[in-house]
């Protein structure tokens, strides 16, 4: 039915949108923010563009293609949560959560062979997530009592089973070259983003200098992947599995033992939202000057040998 570009555009945007909404228990404003769901089959398209188009090949490009996401959610599908307070919130949510799910989307869709590195990194996930979807509710909107349990294990569950049927349909294309969009798809994606600036515009939840800075910070971290860009060798896009299933089954049941897991463990003091807000906090003001700070030394350490100083 969908081409195997199209299927694996749609399994990111599953992802990504499992990360903003899911992991990270995004609060459902209104039946209408149902319209957004489109922005994040945008943004899939997009990131898997400049991966290709700059050839994205090792962390630091991961985690600028993670930023572009988080800035890119921020503005488009949750201005009301993700930039109603600047700059607090520029760096806690967009650069700091919305980046971190990113990544997380990123690396489930690059994922290869299954290690105990990456299934211990699922359980990990998982715990978190439980352990938000279960508490920030009462921490971070003001709820008297937590996520009911049932409600907290169907969603994660229902979560699991669609990225597992997206994968069963998911088609490596090739060559990997083929993410990079068309003269209609940019004109398809931009209209998209300009439907959603009206949108969250009439409904009064996004902010001209927030937006405006977000996608300041959008185009730098896409000047970084220009930057880093090589013409040949290889790239993330190599790495995308051309069968995922029945090998992402181990993974999502780690997953999902995870979730229990958060779910059932009591508050403790400091709790597990603390913990998890001071690491979207250090996230979001670390990760960007980093590599910036790296990737500025490799250009210096190239042209010091180039002109062996």
């Amino acid at each position: 039915m969908f081409s195997p570009l199209v299927r694996q555009r749609l399994l990111l945007a599953a992802l990504l949108w499992f990360g903003s909404t899911g992991l990270l228990w995004t609060p459902i404003l209104s039946p209408l923010d149902w319209l957004t769901l489109p922005g994040y089959y945008a943004i899939s398209a997009l990131l898997l563009d400049l991966a290709a188009r700059f050839r994205a090949r090792d962390v630091f490009a991961l985690l600028t293609l993670a930023g572009i996401y988080g800035l890119l959610a921020a503005v488009f599908i949750h201005p009301a949560t993700a930039l109603i307070d600047m700059p607090r919130t520029l760096f806690t949510r967009a650069l700091g959560a919305h980046a971190l799910v990113g990544l997380i989307a990123l690396v489930t869709f690059l994922r290869g062979r299954n290690s105990l590195l990456y299934l211990g990194g699922a359980l990990l996930v998982g715990v978190a997530a439980g352990v938000w979807a279960r508490w920030s509710p009462v921490e971070l909107w003001g709820t008297a009592e937590p996520t009911p349990l049932i409600t907290a294990l169907s969603t994660f569950a229902v979560g699991v089973v669609v990225y597992l049927a997206l994968s069963a349909l998911a088609q490596q294309p090739d060559p990997p070259t083929d993410y990079r969009l068309s003269p209609l798809g940019w004109l398809i994606i931009s209209v998209i983003g300009a439907a959603l600036i009206l949108f969250h515009a009439a409904q009064g939840r996004i902010d001209g200098v927030a937006a405006i800075t977000s996608l300041v910070l959008v185009g730098f971290s896409t000047a970084i992947l220009w930057f880093q860009k090589r013409v040949k060798g290889p790239m993330l896009l190599d790495r995308v599995p051309t069968q995922r299933l029945p090998g992402g089954l181990l993974p999502a049941v780690a997953f999902f033992v995870g979730v229990m897991t958060g779910c059932l463990l009591p508050r403790t003091d400091p709790d597990g939202i603390s913990i998890l807000v001071s690491l979207f906090a250090a996230y979001g003001v670390i990760w960007l000057p980093a590599v910036s700070i790296v990737l500025g030394w490799r250009s210096f350490a190239r042209q010091a040998r180039a002109l062996k100083l």
